[in-house]
């Protein structure tokens, strides 16, 4: 829907979305901010790759899957938000390299942090 494209910057998805579609915001240069509501529950492939500008992404407490590539080489994402648990964080459903070249190291859940391996 938005893949390449280059002068959106924020994104906020509303509470009423269910799932990020594969490569939706794939290769949008200038975003820098998104911020996922409540009713999204998975994040599909590539959604957010190559999103260069991308520094701060804050997650509903309902996303369980975060899937293969999704924020890979998103090279400045260094702020990750989950407004959830931190044991809701731990059973996520990860796919491969979701985060390929994120310098992101943690994190920020409701009730502490945790560390990105």
């Amino acid at each position: 829907a938005f893949e390449n494209c280059t002068k959106l910057k924020t994104v906020t998805i509303g509470n009423g979305l269910e799932m990020i579609d594969s490569e939706t915001f794939r290769g949008c240069t200038a975003l820098t901010t998104v911020t996922i509501g409540d009713g999204v529950t998975n994040i599909g492939d590539l959604a957010f790759e190559g999103c260069i500008a991308l520094t701060t992404v804050t997650m509903g407490k309902n996303v369980a899957t975060i899937s293969q590539g999704a924020f890979a080489n998103c090279t400045v994402l260094i702020s990750l938000t989950f407004t959830s648990t931190m044991e809701q964080w731990n059973r996520f459903s990860f796919g491969t390299n979701w985060r390929k070249g994120v310098p992101a190291t943690k994190v920020i859940c409701s009730d502490g942090e945790v560390a990105l391996g």
